[in-house]
């Protein structure tokens, strides 16, 4: 009985053994299931719901709004082509590159699936599919149309002019074959034998102009423009037979025809045989030369097997190829650093992708006419060694940003320039006017600024303009800090909008270094430290640098103009050592004598509005005191910046770009197109302050252990049954 008792024990104890361990299997399987659905739920979530959070600070997980905005109003399909290559042989950062533009591209596609398609083509391999795109593009009617022209002259060529000329030839070449036989030998032999090399080698350009033609015009992806540049240079040539062998036109000929009575005799019915298609040849000659250049071949010459493109199309009307350099630009300016590597390169894929869209998508475009009096021109510069253009980057972002962009010299004429074709409207950026140019003794080299000036501005304007003025403080004289000058539109400004520029008074900041002690140093004039308000034009401006050099008070009437309605855009709020002085050189006199400064009784503590905006019914005006913001020099200006394990250069101050160019879109009523694109400066991606940090927090302390409690939960419930 003892033995079957123990046996019974130990099959009780086997069986729960065996128990334990069904029990612990299958509750290590529902765990692992648990975790497979919990996974797999987020996964279809992910995918079914398009619900994503960038909590970067620079936005590099999203499209800025402004391009948002563009997709969302697109009423014509968008295509993007990644073009970016791939081999077994690519260099290590090559990957980065190519990832890096397709996760831009995939965000285009999920912001509007339904109008952009995004497409990738390896140049190296996917042959037909690259064959199929210029295919494509070749059907574009704009391309057509703008390609007719040269088709048109190429065929005039080879069909009406080339086999004309070329009879000509060979009958010249077969008449002075004759003439020789009939000679006795001598000079006159070698003269006819001259001539005949003349038209011989004429007939053979003429000959290999053909070929080449037909080769340029008969490749996968016609090269007209080569065609035509072939065409030129015949017709130059085939075109000047008769000056060449017209006496009166050569001397050399002239001689020749005095020694030689058969020469003498021979020209007379050449020229006259000749003179018809060499007349016909100057003829076509210039409508040949003045055939604008052909986007299509543009995109075709820019475009390299490796050279990481992107192409941008509105599918059926127009096309766009940015390239590797206008994408990814060297940090560094010229440092002799590796070029080829990742880190190196700043990503501006957004920026250029949304102004490309947007160029081909609004078909007229806002002008903005910079208008100066007096000074050397805003966008050409004097020489390589002249004074610098003044606003070319300026001129060139804006036309990126679908304006096109002219200049109004009142010194010159008083009349605006005539804007073909006809914009979607006219913006005026004035600025302040140049002193004219006087040697002792002699009369102004530009009439002064005057009333007749100033009155062509305004008048230009209308009841219904639209202009940015740049105003503030400007040096009347010499020195290192002269005293300042008057603003020329201050009346305007004052009497019809309710701003009054201080232009006699220059914001300023010292440098505390003790009790009431102040040091001026240089750059004390760039004011740097502002605060944006609320106002559309003013919007992210907070999260870009700034900088406000020669800045004066703006004073806002507190009841404006009949009419009007005015909104401060920068504020700079008063702390230590911000002032506002009228006699800077006094400030300069009492360091030199102190070496430190103190407030004088005339000093302006603020705070102190440096732009504003106004409205009139349909007009419009921006004013920034500070003539000088938005010159290449500063707006433009680039910086290295240590990260610690190298030195990166970035924009100095890109608030002053976003100013400058959000101003512009308000003027003009397009504010959806304010932030377009992101240009980002900053090398370490850090979560944003705010809502994006809490959610980082409580997603990180709350919702993932939360989840991990509830299936250990889940486990220990069905542990114990």
């Amino acid at each position: 009985m003892a033995i079957e008792a123990n046996k019974a024990t130990e099959s009780r104890a086997a069986h729960s053994g065996r128990t334990v361990r069904w029990a612990t299997g299958a509750n290590v399987g529902v765990a692992v299931a648990l975790a497979v659905a919990l996974v797999a739920a987020l996964q279809w979530g992910a995918y079914t719901f398009d619900a994503r959070a960038d909590l970067t600070s620079t936005g590099v997980n999203t499209l800025s709004d402004g391009t948002e905005k563009l997709l969302e109003s697109l009423n014509t399909e968008v295509r993007l082509t990644s073009l970016y290559f791939k081999t077994d042989m690519e260099a290590e950062d090559q990957a980065k590159y190519r990832s890096a533009a397709a996760d831009l591209l995939n965000l285009y596609r999920g912001t509007n699936p339904g109008k952009v398609r995004v497409e990738h083509i390896n140049p190296l391999q996917d042959h037909k599919k690259l064959e199929e795109m210029w295919k494509r593009l070749q059907e574009i009617p704009r391309f057509q149309e703008a390609a007719k022209p040269y088709a048109d002259a190429i065929g005039e060529f080879q069909t009406q002019i080339a086999p004309e000329a070329s009879k000509l030839l060979s009958e010249e070449l077969q008449r002075l074959g004759g003439e020789t036989g009939a000679l006795t030998g001598g000079k006159d032999d070698a003269i006819v034998g001259a001539m005949r090399n003349f038209f011989k080698d004429h007939q053979q350009t003429l000959t290999k102009t053909q070929e080449l033609v037909e080769m340029a015009a008969r490749r996968e992806v016609p090269d007209y423009a080569g065609a035509l540049a072939l065409i030129r240079t015949c017709y130059s040539k085939l075109g000047g037979i008769v000056t060449d062998l017209d006496e009166s036109e050569n001397p050399q000929v002239r001689s020749l025809t005095a020694q030689s009575p058969i020469l003498a005799e021979l020209l007379p019915a050449v020229l006259e045989r000749f003179r018809p298609i060499s007349q016909k040849l100057r003829d076509a000659l210039p409508a040949a030369s003045e055939m604008p250049e052909l986007e299509f071949q543009r995109i075709r010459a820019k475009y390299t097997e490796t050279g990481n493109c992107i192409l941008v199309e509105a599918v059926g009307k127009d096309a766009r190829l940015i390239t590797f350099g206008e994408t990814w630009p060297l940090r560094e300016g010229g440092m002799g650093l590796n070029s080829d590597s990742f880190a190196n390169h700043e990503f501006r894929g957004e920026e250029k992708i949304s102004s490309a869209i947007l160029q081909m998508v609004e078909e007229k475009k806002p002008a903005v006419v910079f208008v100066r009096h007096g000074g050397p021109p805003l966008f050409i510069p004097l020489g390589p060694f002249g004074t610098q253009a003044q606003y070319l980057q300026m001129r060139n972002h804006l036309t990126d940003l679908n304006f096109t962009v002219h200049e109004w010299n009142l010194a010159e004429t008083t009349t605006p320039p005539e804007i073909d074709p006809p914009p979607s409207t006219t913006l005026y950026v004035v600025l302040k006017p140049m002193p004219s140019e006087q040697t002792r003794g002699q009369p102004p080299r530009t009439p002064p600024f005057g009333d007749e000036q100033r009155r062509a501005v305004i008048e230009a304007l209308g009841e219904n303009g639209r202009a940015m003025f740049l105003a503030g403080w400007s040096p009347s004289g010499m020195g290192p800090m002269p005293m300042a000058g008057a603003y020329e539109y201050r009346d305007y400004l004052q009497g019809t909008w309710g701003i009054d520029v201080q232009a006699d008074t220059l914001v300023i900041q010292a440098e505390p270094i003790g009790p009431n002690e102040f040091r001026i140093r240089n750059g004390c004039e760039f004011l740097s430290s502002v605060t944006p308000t609320g106002h559309e034009i003013a919007k992210g401006l907070s999260a870009r640098r700034s900088v406000f050099p020669g800045a004066a008070p703006l004073s806002l009437a507190k009841e404006p103009p009949q009419g009007v309605s005015l909104e401060p855009l920068l504020i700079s709020k008063p702390r230590d050592g911000l002032w506002g002085v009228k006699d800077i050189q006094a400030y300069e006199r009492q360091q030199q004598e102190n070496r430190h400064v103190r407030p004088g009784p005339d000093a302006l503590t603020g705070p102190f509005t440096l732009a504003a905006a106004a409205t009139k019914q349909d007009a419009r005006i921006v004013v920034v005191s500070s003539l000088f913001f938005a010159l290449d020099d500063i707006a433009f200006r680039r910086v290295l910046v240590d990260i610690g394990d190298r030195y990166v250069e970035v924009n100095a101050w890109p608030g002053n770009v976003a100013l400058f160019v959000n101003a512009l879109h308000w003027l003009a009523g397009n504010t959806q197109w304010m932030n377009l694109g992101r240009p980002i400066d900053m090398r370490v991606i850090d979560i944003a302050e705010g809502p994006s940090l809490t959610f980082v927090k409580v997603l990180s302390y709350g919702i993932w252990p939360a989840l991990a409690l509830l299936s250990g939960g889940i486990v220990w419930m069905i542990r114990r049954r």
